[in-house]
Parts: C-alpha cells; structure tokens; sequence
C-alpha cells in the first residue's frame, strides 16, 4: 500500500478498471450472488418503469438485470467497462463516461440508484456530497442501494488484479450514518461476507415519500 499524495484518484481508477476489465468481470463471480440478493431486495421497492441510475455500472449482472424492466443509465469512469457493459445489455441502456462525483440528473426524476462496489473509490471527502445528490435525484419513495467501504482509510493505492487502484472510506457505520444524513431512510443495512473473505457493508435507504 502506498500513499495518493500527488496522484490523480480518478486518473488511477479509469486506467485501473481499462486494464482489467475482462479479469474484473471473472473476479467478482464468487460476489454475483450477493448483488443479485440485495438487488432483488430493491426491485420490488423501484416504480415500475421509472430511470434508475448505476454508478460505476460496469457489466455486472444488476446492470442486465436493470435494463429488463427499467430505462437505465449506466454510469463509469472506464471506457472499457462502458463496452462491456454495451455488450452485456445489448446496447439497451444509456451509458455515460463520467466520474461518478461530477454526473448530474434533474432533481427528483430518478425511480432508484444503485451503486455496487463503486463507492469505495471515491475520495472520502467527496462521499458526503454524492449522497446529498442521490438523494436529490429521488423520486419521493426512489430508492438507493449501495454497497460501502468496511474500513477507515483516507486515501491508498492498492494492487488490483495486477493494476494499481485508489481506495477511499470511512467505516461502514460512520457512511452508514451519512446517508441517512443525506436524508435518506436507511431501510436495511448489513455487513456481508463473500466466498473469498471479502467484506462490505450494504445498504438499502429511501427517500421519504
């Protein structure tokens, strides 16, 4: 592990994600099923028909899931996983290329957002504002699911899957907190271990009707 000081975090995530687009996708199988549950957790919730958002979309499986019955915008800081998440969808949802803290939607026209995996990329300092700007982009009931960073750490470069990578967070009670400051309900929250021993809180909230 080493310090970020005099790097660029979103310059380290795009051409971190670039290169490893095809092992990403094959490391996060044994995670499939948790996604899948607490997505599933979340559709019901979602009206039917509404825009939902997926920040740091990729081609994962809640983005082709989505796109069955929601118009969905798909949104990533890496080109290469915007391509694959083109082929994963059939070319069906709407994908932008942006980092996830400057995207912006028209206030209260969103039905969900859902973040898997993504967050924990974000510089800390920046999280507290994107939360305050999810739960503007709800809809009164719109829902936001997400999955957080399970430990302290202000800023670090880490090896993944061969390639550098930023990480940044807050435990996940302290972000746990944030969102329900955000003004959101936070409905569900829990700590869940993968296969492979990886950890991450999750957490389904709401915007107040």
């Amino acid at each position: 592990m080493r310090s970020v000081a005099g790097s660029d975090p979103r310059e380290i995530v795009r051409r971190g994600y670039d290169q490893v687009a095809e092992p990403y996708l094959e490391f996060t199988g044994p995670h499939i099923p948790t996604r899948l549950r607490w997505l599933r957790r979340a559709v019901p919730l979602i009206r039917p028909g509404s825009p939902v958002v997926d920040l740091g979309c990729g081609a994962m499986p809640a983005t082709r899931e989505l796109v069955e019955d929601h118009t969905l915008m798909g949104v990533d800081l890496s080109i290469e996983q915007l391509r694959m998440a083109r082929r994963a969808t059939g070319g069906r949802a709407a994908l932008v290329l942006a980092d996830i803290t400057d995207f912006a939607v028209r206030p209260g026209s969103l039905g969900a957002v859902v973040s898997m995996w993504a967050l924990l990329h974000v510089p800390r300092d920046a999280q507290r504002a994107l939360f305050a700007s999810v739960a503007r982009w709800l809809e009164p009931s719109g829902v936001f699911l997400c999955s957080l960073g399970l430990t302290d750490d202000p800023g670090s470069v880490e090896d993944f899957l061969g390639s550098p990578m930023f990480f940044s967070h807050f435990d996940g009670a302290s972000t746990t907190a944030m969102v329900g400051d955000a003004g959101l309900v936070v409905e569900e929250a829990d700590e869940v271990e993968e296969p492979d021993g990886t950890r991450a809180p999750w957490v389904l909230a709401r915007r107040p009707a």
